[in-house]
């Protein structure tokens, strides 16, 4: 089921800003060969450690810590 803070924008794109929790997020993150992080500051960027950890191709700016 869609939640109010989820929403298709195309045939393969969906943004979600809902919580989640862990269980659902992995099965989002494992369900996905690529992971899509825009983001031109970031701290650490655990979400990079976690697509790599499960064979993801992460893509992303070319930015500190991603690059």
């Amino acid at each position: 089921p869609k939640s109010a803070t989820s929403r298709r924008v195309a045939a393969n794109i969906e943004h979600r800003i809902d919580y989640l929790d862990d269980a659902a997020l992995q099965r989002l993150q494992n369900a996905h060969w690529f992971h899509l992080c825009p983001s031109e500051t970031e701290g650490y960027g655990h979400y990079l450690v976690e697509a790599m950890g499960i064979g993801a191709v992460v893509l992303t700016t070319d930015a500190a810590p991603m690059n």
